[in-house]
């Protein structure tokens, strides 16, 4: 035993990760009996929580964990992992998480909109009105949405574990499945919850070094490299960064060849950029927010590209690096192609770049699908396109243009921008006029009720600026 360090006492911490709670607990034992006591204790004080997931070590030889729902090997072995790592034994950890950030977030923004303008009248009444209101609402939703969540949240978590075991144990099918939800899943932010599992617990790959064992794709992918080890199959999971490092040029390409004549050098000025950044820093939200809603044939498309190429990559045998274009290179290079087999990995990077432009243009012209630079421009706008566009946001007069055609300022109610597009919230979309807003050039009018947006690319944070500027003049 003098080779191990005991705990000298019991310990708890908390923190908070987006709005998901976590509290750890820690206590010193000396047999099975009292760990198991010390997780029932918890189970039951915490019996409201999402879960309680738990480890124990006795002595050198008994150790146990448990996920409590979460996907098998996430939780409970992670935690030991760390306690074998660091040689700590007679101990039992038990940590408890509240979620619901995410959920809670959603119904608050809908419930703001709805009550955040309730007026109460009365001395006492009335300081329930406006965000007060909405608030108060929260907070009886927030209770009534805890107490169903032991409820509903079990069969929910169910799910996830059969996914991610069915991903593991489906052999290529999995594979389809592992890079076809990794892609389709990211406008609901729920993507993590495929790769994560895979990448960073031992369903995705462990590997023992001694008497230490690491666990995840990528920790034993790394550990691999740097001890110069093959690498193992469980690599495989690391390729959700193939597409972002290749693919996304077959589809920039794709939208640059598609679009108008006339708008293709103003396209590609936008597009390459984009298609640059999802290569070499793996940031590809820009480009997959620009068709992922607006053409979904294309958005289907590119998931079942994505997978198609994990299950190539795991049939040709590559197991090399994929994600970050400089970093893919240099790491290969230096791992050698008799551990990677880097040349038929570049290989299939040329013919997923190949696939994503046949298939990309076959669809779009198949629809009529308005990617960027397709859209039709009025004759008015195409003459005065080339003088306006030096002159756009010093123009006030185009300018008031947009605000006119936006119903003025009493119809405007918030004026925003993301990366390309203008984001206005008006009154009465009755009052839109499209064709004074076309006074300035834009590539596009997206209107969803109220919200309206108009797509002007990298120069909208100047337009934004301009017509706040304009606003607060008048």
């Amino acid at each position: 035993m003098s080779d191990f360090r005991v705990p000298f006492g019991a310990a708890e911490t908390e923190f908070t990760e987006k709005r998901s709670r976590f509290i750890g607990h820690l206590l010193p034992v000396d047999s099975e009996e009292q760990a198991r006591e010390f997780i029932a204790q918890m189970k039951k004080k915490y019996y409201d929580a999402r879960h309680n997931c738990w480890c124990y070590l006795i002595g050198s030889d008994t150790l146990r964990y448990g996920d409590d729902g979460e996907p098998q090997g996430t939780a409970g072995q992670p935690m030991l992992n760390v306690f074998r790592r660091e040689n700590v034994t007679n101990v039992v950890c038990v940590v408890t998480r509240y979620f619901g950030g995410i959920l809670l977030g959603l119904v608050c923004g809908w419930v703001y909109n709805r009550t955040c303008e309730k007026q109460f009248k009365g001395i006492i009444t009335q300081i329930y009105s406006g965000n007060r209101w909405s608030f108060t609402c929260m907070v009886v939703f927030s209770i009534l949405f805890g107490f169903g969540s032991c409820f509903f949240w079990p069969p929910v978590q169910n799910v996830i574990s059969a996914l991610t075991d069915l991903i593991a144990t489906s052999g290529n099918f999995g594979l389809f499945l592992y890079g076809f939800l990794e892609r389709f899943l990211i406008p609901t932010g729920l993507h993590h919850l495929i790769y994560t599992p895979f990448q960073f617990s031992a369903l995705g790959n462990s590997l023992t070094v001694g008497d230490a064992t690491y666990t995840g794709s990528y920790i034993v992918m790394m550990m691999e490299y740097s001890m110069g080890l093959p690498f193992s199959d469980g690599i495989v999971w690391m390729y959700t960064g193939f597409t972002k490092t290749f693919g996304y040029f077959g589809i920039v390409a794709a939208f640059i060849f598609c679009a108008r004549k006339e708008n293709r050098k103003k396209t590609a000025a936008v597009l390459v950029p984009l298609a640059f950044t999802a290569s070499l820093a793996s940031i590809t939200e820009p480009l997959d927010f620009m068709f992922c809603f607006s053409a979904p044939i294309l958005w289907v498309a590119h998931a079942c590209i994505s997978g198609l190429f994990i299950v190539l990559l795991h049939i040709f045998h590559v197991t090399g690096f994929t994600t970050n274009l400089l970093g893919s290179v240099l790491m290969n290079l230096s791992a050698g192609a008799d551990k990677t087999n880097y040349p038929i990995l570049y290989l299939l990077a040329l013919c997923q770049i190949a696939v994503y432009f046949v298939v990309f243009t076959l669809l779009i012209k198949a629809f009529n699908i308005h990617t960027p630079g397709r859209e039709e421009v009025s004759t008015e706008t195409a003459k005065s396109d080339a003088p306006a566009k030096k002159a756009s946001v010093k123009n006030a007069a185009e300018v008031q243009c947009v605000i006119d055609g936006l119903g003025g300022k009493e119809n405007i109610l918030s004026v925003d921008n993301c990366f390309t597009r203008l984001r206005v919230n008006i009154k009465d979309p009755a009052k839109l006029d499209e064709a004074a807003i076309n006074k300035l050039p834009n590539s596009g009018i997206v209107k969803k009720g109220t919200d309206i947006q108009i797509v002007y690319g990298l120069q909208v944070a100047d337009i934004k600026r301009a017509v706040e500027t304009q606003l607060e003049n008048q």
